[in-house]
């Protein structure tokens, strides 16, 4: 196992924005649509909605489920794509974030139903979720962004304002997994061919240029070396957090990757 390493990753920085910040967003949904991560996560993960829905009390809000550092809620598109197609029932999900992309929301909210998918349209920290908010959580793909202080700030958080929490993470601190980060990268090169919208201001850094591709694949080691492993997550849990939930690891294979994303589950006995 690799030593974690607090690094930068492009997709933080705030001048990563317009052309450039869809050029990067592209080769991302590119590489989730072809090798579909969570195609294998849907089962398990409805598993755990329903333990938590079971767990309900009636003073507290339904089965709605906050989505924590939200982005573009793609993966949320992604998960219930796979949910339907497996014949899988999930709860509704609230989007938020600290920069909410309430246009990509919107438009999510129009495709998937208002019964699928809502949103927070102001700005929520994943470190201070408000009272009356759902006390069931996701983060995906977002949790190694955090610092160990952080982390645990959240950790903390959901022992006094929530029942439930998942994170799941596409990457692990492996050698292997930031090898498969480098390997990737022409397949980047042809991303702007494939997206929703071309421009050729994105042609120009992705495929002739290639700045994009080499950004992604960047990130995409840094995420693998940020990666926290169950022991380190349960190390950052308040003391006596075992007492108060249950808690499950999952290792998950992509659909068509030889990569493993991972689980990490918690429900309030």
């Amino acid at each position: 196992m690799l030593r974690r390493i607090q690094l930068f990753e492009f997709c933080d920085q705030p001048w990563l924005r317009g052309s450039l910040r869809e050029a990067f967003l592209d080769c991302l949904s590119f590489v989730h649509h072809v090798y579909q991560p969570y195609y294998h996560l849907a089962q398990p993960f409805a598993e755990w909605a329903n333990q938590n829905r079971q767990n309900v009390r009636k003073d507290r809000v339904g089965e709605a489920i906050l989505d924590l550092a939200s982005g573009s809620g793609e993966q949320i598109t992604m998960l219930l794509d796979a949910s339907t197609k497996q014949g899988l029932h999930l709860p509704k999900f609230i989007l938020s974030d600290l920069y909410p992309n309430l246009s990509a929301w919107h438009a999510l909210q129009k495709s998937c139903g208002n019964d699928a998918v809502g949103y927070i349209e102001k700005p929520l920290s994943a470190l201070d979720i408000p009272e009356g908010a759902p006390r069931h959580w996701t983060i995906f793909t977002a949790f190694h962004h955090l610092s160990p202080a952080a982390a645990r700030i959240l950790l903390q958080g959901l022992v006094a304002k929530g029942d439930g929490l998942c994170i799941i993470e596409n990457t692990r601190r492996q050698w292997f997994c930031c090898v498969a980060m480098v390997l990737g990268l022409p397949v980047h090169l042809i991303v702007p061919f494939f997206a929703k919208r071309f421009k050729w201001s994105k042609f120009l850094c992705t495929t002739v240029i290639p700045i994009i591709p080499l950004m992604v694949a960047f990130d995409g080691v840094v995420s693998a070396l940020r990666s926290y492993t169950k022991e380190e997550i349960i190390a950052m849990l308040p003391p006596g957090s075992e007492n108060i939930f249950t808690i499950e690891y999952r290792e998950v294979w992509w659909r068509f990757s030889p990569l493993k994303a991972t689980m990490f589950l918690l429900v309030r006995k």
